[in-house]
């Protein structure tokens, strides 16, 4: 049974945040600023799960009504089958098909653990079956059992200890430290064989394969270097005092063997979150999970952060819904905008969940937009404001800066109310586009004439249904460096005319690794200065500024 979408009432922060709806992909992100609600949201949704209650404290100051979770699952058949109705057979059996029939069915958890199914719903089954409320409550409840639980995270803390007795513990639910749990669960280490094998060479290696299987699944996700080397080992070691068997845990480099604590705050972080969430996914594997996950990597850097979302794509995401909640762009793939919601919280409304394409000129809004508007590659400072009336959607920075340096001069200069907007590669385009389109905004594209944008092309015209009047494709060459002529090029954006290129390659050929740079310091020497191009080089300029002129007149 899966999760489609939610709606939360009164709860906290939260006076109605309206229907959200998941992603299909199993991952869903919640972006906004802080204290925007991201994590009464994710509360919420665990307080739905059946071992929860909804507490006096989550009631808001601002209503007197009382807390209320509405989420539409959809149905699967077989589970539907499995249901242990307390009824007549020929009636469980028309109630199965009655719910097979209708593919989803929105459960709510009010105030402070009732399960009923939504008003609308209950009265159908209720003069269908002629049931009274109580025995269609009773259907709420048990179906509820079958749901996915819900799994919250709000912080990974549990680091594995120096050591670790194994004392009189003889299976997992005897050890109180959750860290140690995790680290059994997801290596299949057997207690009894750890407490009892008194052979030194034997243990060694039945540990050395099981730290083995750990190691190389975390080092896949993992993928930073820790005190300058690039792969470590996580291993577990038993040794023996006079108080017995114990393990001791390391995380070992080819240099050094380290407790885990003695290593960096954000390993340590990614060590405990890597465990955490392999241990539940197994733990839960039979009836699933929805994971909810509060601001997760916040300690750590970029890169490592973008390892938290492999994981969780890769691992996680394939058998359990995940509902995270982020304000870094790291976290936010900015070829998979459909999975971003945004929080707001608004004044006199409360939290509410938006998508990204919505159309909504509030200040706090384009807040909220922020990780999205980085994700995209796009610098958030006043010039790349998304927020205009007119827009001109760019392939990449080159473009942004070729375009920008000229964009005011004498015969290329275009209206400053036009926006020029940078994106992070051609693939990127479409998601922009949406946005333009659900948010009423007028826009054109300006592509490149290669593979990648010829696919892109496609997509737009023919998947968006967008107008090819609406779109540029660089005429002279396949990318902006080629609307300069070779002199021009040379002497202006290379700055050296010693150098030849050879005729079989093109200007953006031969400055492929070096496009941001050269663009950058091109924007630099000449936005505030004269220059002076060749006919070539203004000809085919001057078609791209004409296309942007005439395509926003009034």
């Amino acid at each position: 049974m899966k999760m489609n979408k939610f709606r939360i009432f009164n709860y906290k922060s939260i006076l109605d945040s309206g229907w959200c709806e998941l992603s299909g992909d199993n991952i869903t992100i919640l972006a906004g600023q802080n204290e925007a609600g991201k994590t009464n949201i994710l509360e919420a949704l665990r307080d739905f799960d059946v071992d929860e209650k909804f507490s006096e404290a989550t009631q808001p100051d601002v209503s007197d009504d009382l807390t209320n979770l509405q989420i539409e699952y959809l149905l699967d058949e077989d589970e539907v089958l499995y249901l242990e109705l307390d009824a007549d057979d020929n009636l469980v059996k028309a109630f199965e098909e009655f719910l097979i029939n209708k593919g989803s069915i929105i459960v709510e958890k009010s105030f402070p653990d009732k399960y009923s199914f939504e008003a609308e719903l209950r009265d159908e089954m209720m003069k269908e079956f002629s049931l009274d409320e109580k025995l269609v409550d009773g259907v709420a409840a048990e179906l509820m059992r079958h749901t996915p639980y819900m799994v919250y995270f709000n912080s990974f803390s549990d680091l594995l200890p120096d050591k670790f007795y194994l004392g009189e513990i003889d299976k997992l639910e005897d050890i109180e430290d959750q860290s140690v749990i995790d680290f059994l669960n997801v290596s299949e280490l057997d207690i009894q064989k750890l407490k009892t094998d008194e052979d030194p060479r034997r243990i060694g290696n039945y540990l050395d394969r099981h730290n083995a299987q750990i190691t190389g699944e975390f080092l896949t996700y993992w993928t930073q270097n820790i005190d300058g080397k690039n792969k470590v080992q996580i291993i577990a070691e038993r040794n023996h005092d006079e108080n017995g068997y114990y393990l001791n845990f390391f995380v070992k480099d080819p240099d050094s063997k380290k407790y885990p604590i003695q290593r960096s705050r954000g390993f340590q972080w990614f060590l405990s979150f890597y465990l955490r969430l392999r241990a539940e996914s197994i733990r839960k594997s039979e009836i699933g999970a929805t994971v909810l996950i509060d601001e997760p990597g916040s300690y750590l850097h970029p890169k490592a952060q973008k390892d938290v979302l492999k994981l969780l794509e890769e691992k996680i995401s394939p058998k359990h819904q995940v509902i995270f909640s982020t304000h870094s762009c790291d976290l936010i793939d900015p070829n998979r905008l459909n999975r971003v919601r945004l929080v707001i919280n608004r004044e006199n409304k409360g939290t509410i969940v938006s998508k990204i394409h919505s159309r909504d000129n509030h200040e706090d809004f384009t807040h909220a937009l922020t990780p999205i508007i980085k994700a995209m590659g796009m610098d958030i400072g006043n010039k790349f404001d998304i927020a205009a009336k007119n827009n001109v959607i760019l392939e990449g920075i080159s473009d942004y800066y070729y375009l920008s340096t000229l964009r005011d001069k004498r015969g290329f200069s275009i209206s400053p109310q036009i926006r020029l907007i940078p994106m992070a590669g051609v693939f990127s385009i479409p998601n922009m586009v949406s946005i333009m389109i659900g948010w009423g905004l007028k826009y054109v594209v300006i592509m490149d004439r290669d593979k990648n944008s010829d696919q892109v092309y496609d997509e737009l015209t023919k998947k968006l249904m967008i107008n090819n009047n609406q779109i540029y494709r660089l005429e002279g060459g396949k990318a902006i460096e080629d609307m300069f002529s070779r002199d021009d090029f040379t002497k202006l954006v290379i700055m050296d005319q010693s150098i030849s290129i050879p005729t079989n390659k093109a200007n953006s050929d031969y400055v492929h690794n070096d496009k941001e740079l050269l663009s950058r310091r091109y924007f630099d020497s000449y936005k505030d200065n004269k220059i002076h191009l060749d006919e070539i080089t203004k000809k085919n300029f001057k078609k791209i500024f004409e296309f942007i002129r005439s395509s926003f007149k009034a």
